[in-house]
């Protein structure tokens, strides 16, 4: 067994680090600010992305589909998925949100 302060403990937070925008299995997340200061997280699916949308992707059939996750006024302080990619989190100042899948 290790030692207090021995082994490395991975943190998300102000000062970054810790939390993943994506999944091995092809999952992705976003937070975008396109109404200042409304914020949209976004989840995408394997294959997908809002930058794919506009008749130039819709030629070549990308999916430009997303789901919101949070839409807020204040940004997040940390975002992202788990190490495993089956827990996603978001925090802010004053929510703490936690989804997690089963497949």
């Amino acid at each position: 067994m290790d030692k207090p302060g021995e082994s490395p403990i991975r943190m998300a937070g102000d000062d970054g680090g810790g939390l993943r925008q994506a999944t091995s299995d092809g999952w992705t997340i976003d937070n975008l600010q396109i109404n200042w200061p409304t914020s949209y997280s976004i989840l995408q699916q394997p294959g997908a992305s809002i930058y794919f949308l506009g008749s130039p992707w819709d030629r070549l059939g990308k999916d430009a589909s997303f789901r919101v996750l949070v839409k807020s006024e204040s940004l997040p302080i940390a975002f992202g998925f788990s190490g495993s990619g089956k827990s996603l989190i978001w925090l802010d100042r004053s929510d703490l949100f936690i989804w997690n899948r089963h497949t």
